[in-house]
């Protein structure tokens, strides 16, 4: 987690694991296209963390 970054600002944590993106289940994504759905996300982006 950079600090400063949109993340911090939203308390996540490192280690936090992130199991949805937007209600998507994250369990056959790779690394980069969770990255890619989070960076295309325009204003609002729901995270499911566990």
């Amino acid at each position: 987690i950079t600090p400063g970054s949109k993340a911090a600002q939203s308390q996540l944590s490192q280690g936090d694991l992130v199991v949805a993106i937007d209600g998507i289940n994250t369990d056959t994504m790779t690394h980069l296209e969770a990255q890619n759905k989070i960076k295309s996300a325009s204003y609002n982006l729901s995270l499911t963390l566990q």
